[in-house]
């Protein structure tokens, strides 16, 4: 309730002037015509926005007579903090910011620059590195390929030259002629060219045949043998004999071709032939296999022994497949290359190609071809194992321009074939590099220093060529991510500058911003303290003081500054206020005084009227709401009316004008001032609803007193701007011996008002004034008046808006209205009472997944509410392991609705009685809320804390047991408010005794026990359950349980307030016993305290657990104080609700319902009820350790009011009946009038 209240109301002092005008309507009117009885005619305008005076009026208020705020040339007021900030000009601000961007920007450009400059630089020198590095990759490349013709194939020419010189020496007819050793010298001329087959095919012709066929069978040489036999120990898979023999019955000696569907035959055809016979390897199915039966290979043969040249044929791409694939081609080069790696290999489908060179029958010049040199090529093999492993991905495309090209990739020393066609990626196409052979067709080689023959290239018009481009994989393996890293590096390092940069500016600003608000917080504290001049000089006299203690530094000639040059005025304010040596306080440090002589000032002293029984029976969270809320309202007015505040000395407000700045008009000031502060006090108390009843009914004293004030700092610990002199002293007396809600002024003050044309303000006081120290003085009432006229009374009280016509009230009817409207106030505040408690209703329900009912619950009771009573009620328990903080929930429009209807009807059941009357039910219920909030906060010690703070489960549970689970019930909390708020319904001002001799019916109905409580209970509870409250219902219960739970409670809360029934007061002593009485023992000397065993029958013991047992004696003494709060209450509460009481039961001993006059037994009887009754309960507050500082609260006020009572109840009850008795004269005067 006070944390909302606090919301609420936390910026009710900020309202503008306007809010002042538009409360200041028939009701203020009607206020101020209620407390100046004796002129009920005049009116106190309630602001200056209101006042219709002069300009010349006006001066210095700040307020222009238009009501806007002056201008600076008119002096306006202006709020100290603000004074401070204006000194930090928009265009120095701007000037930072501008500052702070242009560094960001330069920041953020320098990394750009510097981080373009460093990748350009960086990743220039990779480029060049790998341009470097690809050139030097692909000139090996190129200069392989060139190097097959111009040095590869260099030991294959010299084989021709061999085979043509073997048969010059042996005198050899072509064909027949074979070379000796022709395995070891042809094996070695394919290793030293790289290829992969090599055989001698001579020109047969068609009459040669028969002789060439007998010649090849019987091998005259042996070649074949010794070639299978040499071959043995490079091929020793024998894989070069793998091809298909010879197809059918074919004789091996015959000259053979290749049929596609009968395999290898004999060629029938007519020559010439060009048959295969010494080879190397010796593939046996291919021994005089005619490669003029192929006729792109006849032509090529043509070629070379027409042209006696080097011819390099076309390339040959065959299907991809083994030795043992059908197609011919395929097999024989599946074949050599398994010969070749020693491994079966299959072939890949990538190009071979064959080269023939022309073998001569002499070396004359006049030599002619007789035979060829057949070899064959594969390209892949000629750029394996070229490059180093780390180089890879240099891609190579082979072309002849006859055939459609095919493309490898190098990657070290292995070549991957890609396949046919150009794959190079084509982002490269700038690095290509090319070599061909049609450069070297008019080169010659020689293949003998002695000979005369030169093989010359003849393309064939397909001249080869290559073409290197780097790969992706190239380009990555060369090209790193450092330019990328340094760069990002570089421009992460300026970033980072920048951040830190801007984090260092922010915290920089943040610091200035903390130190600035602080400086300003600090100057306006001071310049709230202090007046102007006063504040420069201590900031001044803390500067000199800085500056003198660091003087030998610079008498030195050492220029540099100390540190108090750079302190902040809030550390020079902090310095002297914690006696440093920079701004010591002390008298004795030889500081000058700070005072002044102000001759003409005017002080005004403020008091709460009634403070002090009113904060009694409040928490002091709302105390401070009140004092937070009043106090800042005054302040904001202070401000406006250029008022200086002093201080607040408890609930009084001290301010003065005609300081630190002469004003002329200071006394017509303060007295606006002080009606200001009258008249929002009003404003305040009526709408902090939320703090009980009696808040709207505290008042104000306001005293007024001119003349000169001796005015300065104290010095020494936490030293403040005082006020001293006699001025001070009487303003203070006009305070104390004004009456409530009018404001005093002394005969100085009064002299000055009517100086300045304000002397209709003031009415002389009729009785004079006796003040302590000042003898008898004559003071004046100030009201302040509008246009020196007095104020029209004609408006209404009701809510009349301003501007509008309403018909005049007489005193009567305007006090009836107030009272409506004081009634209706309290009923807000009850309603926003039980909302709090439904809120935690509803959200407990939500914390526990426990859905509303949905039916209409009602439980209806016809028998005696006794029936019902039990000695312990059943609270529920808790899983503290699934407890949840639970968030009060909004209640739906139709139950708040329902809510404000029942409270208003249950208002409406109370009686007019002096003391049991809704007044009453309010006082009862907001002690009951004060007991409550006690036991839901219980005061923790730091054990209890640290252990909140660990284990909030344990905590729970601890809390839990400790108020007996009544913390952890808000339906039960909720039914005590509630029960509080009924208990006395339908009161009819008698004891029980005389209401069962009144009315049987009803005493015979409720067993003549606790008449009057149960009858309460029954009318408000059979309200409760009437059909038209069902929302509420279905609020408050949300099962069964939740309303009997809720019914108990009330059922045993109301008839507890029965305290004078003897036989339920001895069962609940006997309660008490079992729950909580305890006893002391001694133990090796020392006390130790023990609870005391229960040694009733097993019968008599309570039938709940010993905790819903406390419980409920914590419940029923909860409104057991309650109902009787106002005597553990300040003294002004307590005499209040006792005048109420006796006035009631002497007006029932009047009407004989009574049967002694109270004025008999008033005295002894109180006397009697706190010794026996109030401090008993008193002390069990204590002794059931639930209720904190408010037990012992309780305690202290019930001992001292049972102290004054001894000390002067005698006169307080004389006193009584005298004011009884005047009134019953008053009233029979009446009567005799209108009879």
């Amino acid at each position: 309730m006070a944390e909302r209240a606090s919301l609420k109301y936390n910026n009710l002092a900020r309202q503008e002037s306007s809010d002042f005008c538009a409360s200041s309507d028939s009701n203020e009117r009607a206020f101020v015509d209620e407390i100046l009885q004796d002129e009920p005619q005049e009116d106190v305008s309630v602001s200056e926005e209101c006042f219709d005076e002069d300009d010349e009026d006006l001066e210095g208020t700040g307020v222009s007579s238009s009501g806007r705020a002056k201008s600076d040339s008119d002096s306006v007021v202006q709020d100290p903090e603000e004074d401070e900030k204006i000194k930090f000009t928009p265009e120095m601000t701007r000037n930072v910011f501008r500052l702070r961007m242009l560094v960001i920007v330069v920041l953020f450009i320098a990394a750009g620059v510097v981080s373009f400059v460093v990748f350009s630089v960086s990743n220039g020198g990779e480029i060049e590195e790998f341009e470097s590095n690809y050139e030097g990759t692909a000139t090996k490349v190129l200069e392989v390929f060139q190097g097959i013709f111009t040095e590869k194939l260099d030991a294959v020419a010299s084989l021709a030259i061999a085979t043509t010189a073997h048969s010059v020496d042996h005198k050899d007819h072509w064909p027949f002629s074979t070379l000796s050793f022709f395995q070891e010298r042809a094996t070695a001329a394919r290793k030293q060219s790289g290829t992969l087959f090599t055989a001698v095919v001579p020109l047969v012709t068609y009459e040669d045949r028969d002789a060439w066929e007998n010649y090849t069978r019987v091998d005259p040489v042996g070649w074949i043998q010794e070639g299978l036999d040499a071959q043995d120990q490079w091929d020793p898979m024998r894989l070069g004999v793998s091809l298909p023999s010879y197809a059918g019955t074919v004789h091996p000696g015959y000259i053979v071709h290749d049929d596609w569907e009968l395999g290898l035959i004999r060629d029938e055809g007519y020559g010439p032939y060009f048959p295969i016979w010494a080879a190397s390897p010796v593939v046996k199915g291919l021994v005089n296999f005619n490669l003029g039966s192929l006729p792109t290979w006849l032509e090529e043969i043509a070629t070379s022994m027409q042209k006696n040249a080097v011819v390099i044929g076309r390339m040959l791409t065959p299907p991809p497949g083994n030795a043992l694939h059908a197609g011919f081609l395929t097999r024989f080069f599946a074949t050599l290359l398994s010969i070749k790696y020693a491994k079966p290999t299959e072939y890949q489908g990538d190009p071979f190609s064959y080269v023939f060179f022309p073998i001569f029958n002499n070396f004359d010049h006049n030599h002619t071809s007789v035979a060829v040199l057949f070899t064959v090529i594969n390209w892949a093999t000629f750029f394996e194992n070229l490059l180093p492993d780390n180089i890879m991905g240099v891609t190579l495309v082979l072309e002849n321009g006859c055939d459609q090209p095919f493309t490898y990739t190098i990657n070290g020393p292995e070549v991957v074939f890609q396949g046919p066609g150009d794959l190079h990626d084509m982002k490269y196409d700038e690095f290509m590099r090319t070599a061909s052979f049609k450069e070297l067709e008019n080169r010659t080689k020689s293949a003998s220093d002695v000979s005369n023959i030169n093989f010359a290239l003849d393309s064939n018009e397909c001249p080869y060529s290559i073409r290197i481009y780097p790969s992706q994989a190239y380009v990555n393996m060369h090209t790193t991510a450092t330019p990328e890293t340094i760069t990002t590096a570089v421009a992460g390092i300026f970033i980072f500058t920048a951040l830190m940069f801007l984090i260092y500016d922010r915290l920089v600003e943040r610091r200035q911003k903390i130190i600035l608000s602080k400086a300003t917080h600090s100057t306006a504290i001071l310049s709230s303290i202090y007046p102007k001049n006063i504040r420069d000089r201590l900031l001044e006299d803390a500067e000199r003081k800085d500056k003198e203690g660091n003087g030998s530094g610079k008498k030195n000639g050492n220029n540099s500054n100390s540190p108090g040059d750079f302190m902040a005025p809030n550390h020079r304010l902090k310095s002297f206020l914690s006696g440093s040596a920079a701004g010591s306080m002390d008298g004795t440090s030889g500081g000058q005084p700070l005072a002044d002589l102000f001759p003409h000032t005017t002080v005004l002293f403020a008091d709460i009227a009634g403070f002090t029984a009113w904060s009694s029976v409040r928490d002091p969270s709302q105390v401070f709401i009140l004092l937070q809320t009043l106090y800042g309202a005054f302040d904001d007015l202070a401000k406006r009316r250029r008022v200086f505040k002093i201080e607040t000395i408890g609930d009084c407000y001290v301010a003065v004008t005609g300081l630190p700045k002469p004003q002329d008009n200071h006394a017509i000031i303060m007295a606006r001032f002080a009606h200001d502060c009258l008249v929002r006090m009003r404003q305040v108390t009526r709408q902090l609803i939320s703090l009980g009843p009696g808040t709207d009914e505290l008042g104000i004293r306001l005293g007024l007193h001119s003349g000169p004030v001796t005015a300065g700092v104290l010095r020494g610990d936490r030293a403040r701007f005082q006020l001293f002199g006699d001025t001070v002293n009487t303003a203070a007396r006009m305070e104390s011996t004004g009456v409530r809600n009018r404001i005093q002024v002394s005969q100085q003050t009064a002299a000055l008002l009517t100086a300045a044309g304000k002397g209709h303000w003031l009415k002389a006081r009729d009785d004079c004034v006796h003040a302590k120290g000042k003898g008898v003085l004559s003071t004046f009432w100030v009201l302040v008046k509008r246009g020196g006229s007095v104020a029209s009374s004609s408006s209404s009280v009701s809510d009349a808006t301003p501007g509008s016509s309403v018909p005049s009230l007489s005193i009567a009817d305007r006090k009836a209205m107030e009272e409506a409207s004081r009634r209706s106030r309290l009923v807000d505040w009850v309603v926003e009472m039980l909302l709090h408690y439904m809120q935690q209703i509803c959200a407990l329900r939500h914390t526990k997944n426990v859905a509303p009912s949905t039916e209409d619950l009602v439980l209806t009771k016809t028998d005696c509410n006794l029936d019902e009573l039990v000695d312990a009620i059943s609270l529920p328990k808790i899983d503290a392991s699934k407890m949840k903080v639970p968030k009060e929930e909004a209640i739906s429009k139709e139950a708040v609705d329902q809510l404000r209807n029942l409270v208003t009807e249950i208002a409406k059941t109370y009686n007019d009685n002096p003391f049991h009357n809704w007044d009453h039910a309010c006082h009862v219920t907001m002690a009951c809320h004060k007991f409550l909030q006690r036991i839901i906060s219980p005061d923790l010690d730091v054990a209890e804390l640290e252990l909140a703070e660990k284990n909030t489960e344990k905590f729970v549970s601890n809390l839990h047991d400790f108020t007996h689970g009544i913390n952890s019930d808000p339906v039960a909390r909720t039914a005590i408010i509630f029960s509080a708020l009924i208990h006395d319904a339908d009161h009819r001002g008698v004891s029980n005794a005389q209401l069962a001799r009144e009315d049987e019916a009803m005493a015979e109905f409720y067993n003549k026990k606790s008449i009057a409580e149960q009858n309460s209970l029954d009318i408000c509870w059979n309200m409760l359950m009437s059909p038209e409250y069902s929302d509420l219902r279905r609020c408050l219960f949300a099962n069964e349980s939740d309303m009997r739970r809720f019914r108990q409670v009330c059922v045993n809360v109301v008839l507890a307030t029965d305290i004078f029934d003897k036989e339920l007061n001895d069962l609940r002593k006997a309660r008490w016993n079992r729950a909580f009485a305890i006893v002391t023992e001694s133990k090796d000397g020392q006390d130790e305290e023990q609870a005391v065993v229960d040694a009733s029958p097993p019968e008599e013991k309570p039938t709940g657990n010993d905790s819903g047992l406390r419980a409920t004696i914590v419940i029923e003494h909860i409104i057991q104080a309650s109902d009787v709060s106002h005597t553990m209450q300040h003294w002004h509460v307590y005499r209040k609700w006792n005048r109420l009481l006796f006035h009631e039961m002497h007006e029932a001993y009047r009407n004989g319902r009574m049967g002694a006059d109270p004025a008999k037994f008033w005295y002894q009887g109180e006397l009697g009820f706190f010794d026996n009754y109030i401090i008993p309960l008193a002390r069990k507050l204590k002794d059931c350790n639930v209720f904190g500082v408010s037990s012992e609260e309780c305690l202290n006020y019930a001992l001292r009011n049972r102290e004054e009572w001894q000390e002067r109840g005698t006169e307080i009850v004389e006193d009584l009946v005298a004011e009884l008795a005047e009134k019953e004269i008053k009233e029979a005067a009446k009567e005799t009038i209108e009879e």
